[in-house]
């Protein structure tokens, strides 16, 4: 929801351990405060992937959408978030500050709308915060007797399973808070972790009798013990292994066991007693893939730096000039140079002379302290040899004086300065950011947006707005990490440190855009193949569903493996919640906007605007139905009042929410 005032002009609602490899598993070991890992294979002992920085008594742990470590601290009301492939620390992310009463963080999971839910131990209730910002949301569940909760996970219905401890029951609840039903099974007690198993039953392990067992839903019927014996002893955590197998923690022999889920019977000990110092088993993770989400539409050269310098969707390959070299960076490995002759070239293309809108996207982190002026991505048109003021377009995406910069000029002949934009957030600090660079020749703009936001804009001039191209037919690189001197052998400005994921796209990325980029982390771009039917992930049009002949009858974004509807070409996906509204953005003061994330529900997606008044709280009235992710409300509220707007989406899969109160309960309005 977005608050609209006559003062407001814009709302926006809405010791290092060593590098994991994908998909080996995480443990918290509550006693000595830290997250083990352990080889997926084997279950032998490869190092502490995170401790220290307030990690205490650790409990639940979680993958985050950003692909980060978040880790909740069982004894207090904080949840630490750790990058989530190397395990640095990145800050707190809940604090006894934050706000909603947390007492005793027992478990954590994130849910399918991408917020963090938290079971609050001391309270007995299952808290949301914002799963970007880690500000206080909602309570999601409480009441009907729920007592010490300690499990908690997302059912395949998406309604949210708690396991409470003290009352001996698993308890259903809707999204939006709704108690549904508890499921509990004579015989057996003190129900901790919850988790289903790909049959889509419902498991919950019994830290008194010892045991896991396995409840068929909706009709709470207990169906049957999953897993015993062994020597397990007070079961809390649960995960799935690869090869369908289940793993448990039994935390008073500091072990984790595994059984077969189709006989209930032991297989053997994956993680031996005490096994790295695993003192008090809690709960899992795997460490994901850090390639699980598709490229944005556009791409025309991608250089993730992954031990190559291969181009992953042109032909427009690098090469390694001086001794630049590769190591661990934002997602898997990055450029490595060092500020004195390193840099990186890929050879002349039209494909990298823009003609029109265009953006440059990646990671960086420098050296500490930078250079004052060193360039991070440039294309010179005088890169090799140059007429004075006649062959001379340039962009290039920069570090000036601890900020993100951005320099262009076309190909206009004439003696002209390229237009400069210099950001304002510092980039400069030794940590890991996220840039993009945006000309958007449609709008007349040049943008620059740090880690996910809107850092500097400017009106694109006459002397930036033209063809980007090299008419001096000679062979002018694109490079990184240094530039090419206007016509003289050699580079200038050269960086130290690393780049990584170096993305050229042939548009304007679009606010929303970025902000995906940003929140998604090392997990942006798919590299791999997870349904492994022969087509990288982020060429599948079903990349977590086989469709090895790239079957797409109504020829949309979405293969009919993945399509909810494959006749129809305006939808492939059922809308979920909006993000990240804005009101009056540009000029027109009136423009409401969301990022409707289209790419994600479909070309035909339209959407219901509701206003109303901050002193009328109800359903408010319907502003508009819109076929894009933008009205205009030309209304003003009265002096010292205010509006108030929400957004949901239909197609022809379904019809979105407009979201949930911080009660629980799902927002309504009465649109359309």
């Amino acid at each position: 929801m977005s608050v609209r005032t006559i003062a407001l002009v814009l709302i926006a609602c809405v010791a290092l351990p060593s590098r994991p490899t994908a998909g080996d598993l995480l443990v918290s070991s509550r006693f000595n405060s830290h997250v083990l890992r352990y080889d997926v294979a084997t279950g032998r002992f490869v190092g502490v992937f995170a401790s220290g920085f307030g990690m205490a008594n650790p409990n639940g742990i979680a993958y985050g959408p950003d692909g980060n470590l978040y880790v909740g601290n069982g004894d207090e009301a904080r949840v630490l978030k750790f990058d989530g492939q190397t395990g640095d620390f990145l800050g707190s992310f809940v604090t006894p500050a934050t706000g909603g009463g947390l007492a005793n963080c027992r478990a954590i999971v994130f849910g399918p709308d991408g917020n963090l839910y938290v079971d609050s131990g001391s309270t007995n209730q299952v808290l949301v915060y914002d799963g970007r910002t880690g500000a206080f949301l909602r309570v999601a569940a409480q009441g009907r007797g729920l007592n010490g909760p300690v499990g908690l996970t997302f059912g395949p219905d998406g309604n949210l399973y708690v396991g409470a401890a003290l009352s001996n029951a698993v308890y259903a609840f809707t999204p939006g808070g709704v108690f549904l039903r508890t499921y509990s099974c004579a015989g057996f007690s003190n129900t901790t972790g919850v988790l289903f198993d790909p049959a889509g039953r419902l498991l919950a392990a019994q830290s008194v009798t010892n045991a896991v067992v396995a409840y068929v839903p909706p009709t709470a019927t207990c169906q049957s013990v999953a897993a015993s014996g062994g020597g397990l002893s007070i079961p809390i955590g649960m995960i799935l292994a690869a090869d369908g197998t289940l793993l448990v923690g039994s935390f008073a022999t500091d072990s984790v066991l595994k059984y077969d889920l189709a006989t209930a019977q032991l297989v053997g000990t994956f993680i031996p007693s005490g096994s790295g110092g695993l003192d008090g088993t809690h709960n899992f993770a795997f460490v994901p893939d850090p390639s699980c989400g598709q490229i944005p539409p556009g791409a025309v050269g991608w250089w993730p730096a992954d031990g190559q310098a291969g181009d992953l969707v042109g032909t427009h390959d690098a090469t390694l000039q001086n001794g630049a070299g590769f190591a661990p960076a934002r997602a898997q490995e990055g450029f490595v140079l060092d500020g004195v002759d390193d840099y990186v070239e890929v050879g002349e293309a039209p494909a990298l002379d823009p003609a029109g809108s265009f953006s440059l996207e990646l990671w960086m982190r420098s050296a500490s302290p930078p250079a004052p002026d060193a360039v991070l991505v440039e294309k010179n048109a005088c890169g090799d040899t140059c007429v004075p003021c006649a062959t001379n377009s340039l962009y290039a995406l920069s570090l000036l004086r601890g900020h993100a910069a951005l320099r262009m000029r076309d190909d206009a002949p004439g003696c002209r300065a390229p237009q400069r934009l210099e950001g304002r957030a510092s980039v400069g600090d030794g940590a890991w950011h996220h840039l993009v660079a945006a000309r958007d020749v449609e709008a007349g703009t040049l943008s620059l947006y740090v880690d996910g936001a809107l850092d500097a804009r400017a009106p694109l001039s006459t002397d930036a707005d033209g063809p980007l191209t090299d008419d001096a037919g000679d062979a002018d690189p694109l490079t990184f990490g240094a530039g090419i001197a206007d016509g003289v052998p050699g580079i200038e400005l050269p960086f130290a440190g690393q780049l990584d994921e170096v993305t050229s796209y042939a548009r304007a990325l679009s606010a929303c855009d970025v902000t995906a980029l940003f929140q998604a982390g090392s997990g942006i771009k798919c590299k791999g193949d997870r349904d492994g039917d022969g087509v990288a992930d982020f060429l599948d049009n079903c990349p977590t569903d086989a469709n090895p002949a790239q079957a797409n009858l109504d020829g949309d974004l979405k293969g009919d493996a993945c399509d909810c509807a494959p006749v129809d070409a305006g939808a492939f996906a059922t809308p979920g919640e909006m993000g990240r509204l804005d009101v009056g953005l540009g000029a027109d003061k009136g423009r409401v906007e969301w990022c409707a994330r289209g790419t994600r529900y479909g070309a035909l997606t339209t959407y219901d605007v509701a206003r109303g008044d901050l002193d009328l709280p109800g359903g408010g009235s319907c502003l508009a139905t819109a076929s894009l992710p933008l009205t205009s409300d030309p209304t003003v509220p009265a002096p010292g009042k205010g509006f108030w707007y929400m957004v949901r989406g239909r197609n022809a899969c379904g019809v979105g929410t407009f979201g949930f109160r911080r009660d629980g309960v799902e927002r309504v309005a009465t649109c359309p």
